[in-house]
């Protein structure tokens, strides 16, 4: 999964958006059981499209569920799914200095959404 991010990083919340579609990841059906994979949906601005930053680089949905990277796959195009926040290194983010928001784990290949649809992250929330 890739995003980027305005400064400054922490704490910080809003949409990921897909640099080709302009799509936001979203988790589908606003589903908050762990395994749920993500998805690039259609903006609307809901709150399972609205990601957090933390200090401990991490992202969460709903307050206490991240993206996490399944087996801690380095495999590109491995789709993240929710799962409540662990600390786990499968759900930590990095931020490189060009803005974008890489699985810590992922290195090269990055892991990616599940259409390779690149994700940037916005400060603010998606237009619905």
């Amino acid at each position: 999964m890739i995003a980027s991010l305005p400064l400054p990083f922490a704490a910080t919340s809003g949409a990921l958006r897909g640099v080709g579609s302009g799509w936001c990841l979203d988790v589908p059906g606003a589903s908050r059981t762990d395994g749920t994979s993500t998805q690039i949906w259609d903006c609307h601005g809901g709150t399972n499209q609205q990601w957090t930053l933390t200090d401990n680089n991490q992202l969460t949905v709903y307050g206490n569920k991240c993206p996490d990277v399944p087996g801690h796959a380095t495999t590109a195009g491995t789709r993240p799914v929710i799962w409540s926040c662990n600390g786990g290194t499968n759900q930590q983010w990095r931020v490189n200095a060009d803005g974008t928001v890489v699985a810590v784990e992922s290195g090269p290949p990055e892991v990616t959404s599940h259409d390779r649809d690149p994700i940037r992250r916005r400060g603010r929330p998606a237009p619905g």
